[in-house]
């Protein structure tokens, strides 16, 4: 979780910083949410983290940006008298973000 949460922070300040590259007067736009996604997945999957894209959900409210995400990580399975001992485990991470203040913590 907490590598998921630090490449959603890093996607974050990577797609702010654009943004004030392309349009310094905007502060939340279309184009900063898509690189948001983008920058998220292609961090999370080089961690090796296997995060679905439609899990993925970003939503503007007001001047915060909204980050949802979800994955199953399955524990290390063990074989014991021959069954398969590996449980999914659901796992979720909320963040908000403030272009102009930074990352605001949601749990």
């Amino acid at each position: 979780m907490l590598e998921v949460a630090r490449r959603a922070e890093q996607a974050f300040r990577e797609a702010s910083d654009k943004q004030r590259q392309r349009n310094p007067g905007e502060i939340v736009s279309a184009d900063l949410m898509a690189d948001l996604r983008t920058g998220l997945l292609a961090g999370t999957r080089r961690a090796g983290l296997d995060v679905d894209p439609q899990s993925v959900k970003i939503v503007a409210d007001g001047a915060l940006v909204r980050l949802d995400v979800s994955w199953t990580y399955r524990t290390e399975p063990l074989n014991l008298w021959g069954f398969d001992t590996a449980v999914p485990v659901p796992i979720w991470l909320g963040r908000s973000f403030d272009p102009q203040l930074g990352t605001r913590r949601i749990f």
